[in-house]
């Protein structure tokens, strides 16, 4: 039967007015996922990389981040972890990225549970208050490689099965996808598949870094050239010179009283010495509280 031009919906008879009449047009009908495909697409949202805020139950907590060095003498590389320890209401949650070098051996995941204060006693203390019927996904790929996830039981009584976030382990034993947000239960468990099957390496907790001063923002301007006298710092900008809590522009005579005087006539050589060192020539005249200083290019 054909469907209505106005309505949608399907009719007996074709209606005389409308343009697609005498051919085989017809009106689409918006297309309505399946309660499965609804069900699997609400998972693949949850559990979506860079975006941990929409995993449920995660993130309720402090969010920790740090950077790992690991090596095995051959190799070596970087990686991140974010986390959070949670409770036994709202389990605790980490994620794993690569940042530079080689993918980590498999084995990375029981050495950062095992090493990192409280992770594994909070892991074993959540895995032991679970409420729902769980068992391991193991899968095999011809090549070698695993992808291992923890599924729960939904209804035993359709088949239905939610399966967890994985983690794949490559032909050669390594973590060279990142792993998405996962609870810290799930991956005590799947670290019993990896553990005493690769290679041992060394690791250590790395420095993460932040520039001096902060990060800049886009359309920032270039931060003023700084060096030392004695303890205090000297910011040089292309048109003025910045020292303790005076300014001085380049050429221009400033009048300066007080006590930065005072530390200006102690202080006036090894000044006169360090400005030189940045293309600078430092005059000072006047009295000792109250004098003038013109700095200027060489």
């Amino acid at each position: 039967m054909p469907l209505s031009p106005k309505t949608g919906t399907r009719s007996s008879h074709f209606d005389k007015n409308s343009p697609s009449r005498g051919c085989n047009n017809f009106i689409a009908l918006p297309k309505r996922n399946s309660f499965f495909e609804q069900k699997r697409n609400s998972f693949f949202e949850q559990t979506k990389l860079g975006e941990p805020n929409k995993v449920r139950g995660a993130w309720k907590g402090k969010r920790m981040l740090k950077n790992y060095r690991w090596n095995n003498g051959e190799m070596g590389g970087r990686v991140a972890v974010r986390f959070e320890l949670g409770d036994v209401k709202f389990p605790g949650h980490m994620e794993l990225r690569v940042l530079s070098g080689a993918a980590p051996p498999a084995e990375f995941v029981g050495w950062w549970l095992g090493n990192e204060a409280g992770v594994k006693e909070c892991a074993a203390e959540q895995h032991a208050a679970r409420r729902d019927v769980w068992g391991l996904d193991v899968r095999k790929g011809m090549s070698g490689c695993m992808d291992i996830s923890v599924a729960r039981l939904v209804d035993e009584s359709w088949g239905d099965v939610e399966r967890g976030p994985r983690v794949h382990i490559s032909m050669l034993g390594k973590l060279n996808q990142n792993i998405p947000p996962i609870q810290l239960r799930d991956l005590l468990v799947i670290e019993t598949q990896i553990l005493g099957r690769y290679k041992t390496f060394e690791c250590e907790e790395a420095r993460i870094f932040v520039p001096e001063g902060g990060w800049n923002n886009p359309g920032a301007p270039i931060p003023p050239r700084r060096c030392k006298v004695g303890c205090s710092e000297i910011l040089l900008s292309e048109d003025e010179v910045r020292y303790e809590n005076f300014v001085v522009k380049i050429g221009e005579e400033t009048q300066i009283e007080g006590q930065l005087a005072v530390l200006i006539r102690e202080n006036e050589d090894k000044i006169r010495g360090e400005f030189a060192k940045i293309g600078l020539t430092i005059e000072v005249t006047g009295d000792y509280y109250s004098v003038v200083v013109l700095i200027e290019r060489v």
